[in-house]
């Protein structure tokens, strides 16, 4: 938020005003929005695997771009498309090839 600040004044002239109920939503955003949704992200990491963990955080943004185009009817041009699947192509494959290697591991450990 500071560095967004920041940014807008080195861009824009003036100070911006902020009513009361933006100042609100703002706090509400930085301390609800951020500070409280990655603490309890940190916090129930340690009882997930990491596997679980980068898959569901890897499908954040497929879920924030379900929601906008629900409530908002966004859509998304091919060019974010593509690069979207293949974001999520790299984090499955990458998850599914280090669990099967991980699993012949165990095997290979498990016969000798």
């Amino acid at each position: 938020m500071v560095a967004s600040l920041v940014a807008f004044m080195f861009t824009n002239d003036g100070i911006p005003e902020i009513s009361v109920n933006s100042g609100f939503s703002l706090l509400y955003l930085g301390l609800i929005g951020t500070l409280v949704c990655y603490f309890i992200t940190v916090w129930v990491q340690q009882y997930v695997p990491a596997i679980k963990v980068s898959l569901i955080l890897a499908t954040e943004p497929v879920f924030a771009a379900l929601c906008s185009f629900i409530f908002i009817n966004e859509t998304l041009n091919p060019q974010e498309l593509l690069g979207a699947t293949l974001i999520l192509s790299g984090v499955i494959i990458h998850n599914w090839v280090k669990h099967r290697i991980k699993r012949k591991a165990a095997r290979l450990a498990h016969r000798n």
